[in-house]
């Protein structure tokens, strides 16, 4: 009898040990799996993209009227925002400074800022569409406006001071031209990498304005020329042959060409990625991805950022290094530069994206941003149990380099997400905090 209770006793023994050891494990796979940043800054409700320019990091609700925040991308300090607005517009140069348009009536107009988050200048108008940022620069910025139908254009210095203002010329529009978009996250609509280079329009000819706001030659056909950051870039085709070129206000930068055999008409241009611009052409061409250095041309599978069916779990996402296809657990990656397969990966399952239970929306699984590819996932572990408590999500993302394919970092959180690589690491927003994380 003895014996059989010793038995007993080290048989539960045993099994207590054993438990423990799994709710060790449970503990240390959460605490692995948990983000942990460089630095962290909690956003409330504000949940909206992610962007970089400069040392400037601004997140901008879009859906919501939760507004918006700039903070220093190295220490994670605030440096502007409002809350509880609604946000019609907002723009971010590669030099820091930003511009917000509110569409709250108790915080009118459009206000722009320098990288340290000082207020340089705001408009005096009511009317939330009557202004609009053109370009932002080392030098100022120039703003485009109409009050009481009677338009102007002007540049605004570092300081808030008025470098030149003039009214718009007949036939001139005081919007400025197309922008290229640069940021996966304005595909939900709000176009935000603003150039540093001045474009208008001018009866449908899209001209650069020199450093006192007059319009310079040459110009482009307004729908096939975007305005790239540094530079305006159009395309032409003409004996199958499509054709790009690309000016600032002293000329010309550069020009190419390239067969297209069947195109119709000249390419679609608008998606622009770091030094590289995805271009739909018709016929038999398909993509071409265009290096914004010199205008070489390279085939690629497509221009496409964001295709995404959640129906056959096939997604596209691309950034200015690698084009990633998503076909159900397996991606591969494809590079921007060459067109060639770079890498493949065996992912989770599923790798749908989430779904937001207030609106029934389905994400995709795949993001790209600079040198990382993001891979979204509800997985939940078999340790769970174990966790005794804590909250265990199921949902993962997965980093990997974008140059070889290769799983860089794994973390676990219960919201949808948005990221952006930058330098040596990724902001991460997740859990309602933004975080700067390093490789």
């Amino acid at each position: 009898m003895a014996k059989g209770v010793r038995v007993v006793g080290v048989v539960l023994l045993a099994a207590l040990v054993v438990f423990g050891l799994l709710v060790g494990y449970a503990r240390w796979q959460l605490a692995k799996q948990s983000p942990d940043g460089i630095w962290e800054y909690d956003l409330g409700g504000l949940s909206g993209g992610v962007h970089v320019g400069g040392d400037t990091v601004l997140v901008v609700e879009t859906l919501g009227d939760d507004g918006w925040v700039a903070l220093d991308l190295e220490d994670g300090s605030r440096l502007a925002g409002e809350s509880d607005i609604s946000v019609v517009s907002a723009s971010l140069a590669v030099n820091g400074w930003f511009a917000v348009q509110s569409g709250d009536p108790t915080h009118p107009g459009l206000k722009v800022y320098d990288d340290a988050g000082q207020q340089v200048w705001a408009s005096a108008a009511d009317d939330q569409s009557t202004f609009r940022v053109i370009s932002m620069a080392d030098d100022g910025a120039v703003i485009g406006g109409c009050v009481d139908q009677a338009c102007q254009l002007q540049k605004i210095g570092p300081n808030g001071d008025v470098i030149w203002e003039r009214p718009t010329a007949t036939g001139e529009s005081a919007w400025g031209a197309t922008w290229a978009t640069a940021s996966p996250s304005e595909r939900i609509g709000h176009q935000v990498r603003t150039p540093s280079v001045p474009a208008v329009v001018v009866d449908d000819r899209v001209r650069v304005l020199d450093e006192n706001g007059k319009v310079t030659e040459p110009s482009g056909d307004v729908a096939h020329t975007v305005v790239a950051d540094t530079m305006v870039v159009s395309a032409t085709v003409e004996d199958d042959e499509c054709r790009f070129r690309a000016w600032r206000a002293d000329g010309e930068v550069w020009n190419s060409a390239t067969p297209c055999p069947g195109a119709p008409d000249a390419p679609s241009l608008g998606l622009t990625m770091g030094d590289r611009m995805f271009v739909r052409v018709g016929g038999d061409t398909g993509a071409l991805s265009v290096d914004l250095h010199d205008g070489r041309t390279t085939p690629v599978r497509t221009a496409r950022p964001h295709a995404f069916d959640p129906e056959s779990l096939t997604a596209v996402a691309m950034s200015d290094q690698v084009i990633v296809e998503q076909e159900r657990s397996a991606f591969t990656g494809w590079s921007a530069e060459t067109g060639k397969k770079i890498w493949e990966y065996d992912g989770p399952g599923p790798t749908a994206g989430l779904i937001d239970s207030r609106k029934k929306t389905r994400y995709p699984g795949v993001a790209v941003s600079g040198d990382k590819v993001s891979i979204l996932s509800t997985q939940k572990p078999w340790w769970k149990p174990f966790a005794l408590g804590a909250e265990v999500s199921g949902s993962t993302t997965r980093i990997l380099d974008a140059r070889t394919g290769e799983q860089i970092a794994f973390y676990r959180s219960p919201y949808l997400y948005s990221w952006a690589s930058v330098d040596d690491g990724l902001l991460l927003l997740s859990d309602r905090t933004l975080r700067l994380l390093r490789d």
